[in-house]
């Protein structure tokens, strides 16, 4: 499908940062934008960023390069690896074109909604140091149940004289917690619901025992749970496992994941 039109701006993310987002018009008329907030913690495979300044002005550079030109995602995404542009001005072009394809193949078809991982607690780089996993999430089924479990939760720490303040991307952190205390509040208060974790584990201070915590806990989905050298070892319970990798400096690793069936998903 061939791009008729490309623009780049300064936006702002969810944490109040500014990020870079991009709009792509293809040549049937339909457009997508895409935002590329940077999170706060990054291992050493990950995507290496450049400012959102610089983010736009990379894009606005080449955006003649790729405007009137028939791409498919693989050619597209090729191209910009090539330009060598930072990895957020690359990923907001790669996913607006993307965004943009997907709405010609929906457009008849009916779109199913996931299922929400509500943001409970955090800790690590993102709250209280003394919690070592970043985030503790719920799997919930609607919105409506969702935003219910929340005030849930904020009413039973208030109640028990426990702090409500949060962390950075909006999830309880209170002064005095650690990990096996917030899965126990979580299992407490929701005692059948699934839970996420996300470890970030190339930061985690301290050996965490994920096996004894998945064993009495009732653990769904794991995202970055070993530090970056830790991969080659790791064990292969049927669980929802997602990585954070950089795909040029880690394609070997990443193929040898999926081979041994360690990896589901993959934040690119």
């Amino acid at each position: 499908m061939k791009i008729k039109k490309i623009s780049a701006e300064k936006t702002l993310g969810s944490l109040g940062n500014e990020t870079i987002k991009v709009k792509i018009t293809l040549e049937n008329g339909i457009n997508e934008q895409a935002f590329v907030p940077c999170g706060i913690s990054a291992g050493k495979y990950e995507v290496k960023n450049v400012t959102p300044d610089e983010a736009v002005a990379q894009v606005n550079k080449i955006k003649n390069i790729l405007i009137a030109r028939d791409w498919q995602q693989e050619t597209l995404d090729r191209r910009l690896t090539e330009l060598g542009l930072g990895g957020n001005a690359t990923l907001a072009v790669s996913a607006a074109f993307w965004k943009a394809n997907e709405r010609i193949k929906t457009r008849s078809s009916k779109l199913k909604f996931p299922n929400l991982m509500l943001l409970a607690f955090e800790g690590g780089k993102h709250g209280n140091p003394n919690i070592s996993i970043q985030e503790f999430m719920i799997i919930e089924k609607t919105l409506s149940a969702a935003i219910s479990d929340f005030k849930k939760l904020r009413s039973y720490l208030k109640n028990n004289k426990f702090e409500t303040s949060v962390g950075a991307e909006g999830g309880f952190s209170p002064s005095g917690f650690n990990d096996i205390k917030v899965l126990d509040v979580i299992r407490k208060n929701f005692p059948e619901i699934e839970i996420a974790l996300d470890v970030a584990g190339s930061f985690k201070k301290e050996a965490i025992n994920l096996e004894s915590m998945i064993e009495n806990y009732n653990i769904k989905s794991l995202e970055d749970p070993f530090t970056d050298e830790e991969w080659e070892n790791v064990f292969t319970d049927p669980f929802d496992i997602s990585g954070m990798f950089e795909w040029r400096n880690a394609v070997r690793l990443f193929m040898s994941m999926i081979n041994k069936n360690q990896i589901m998903p993959i934040l690119i």
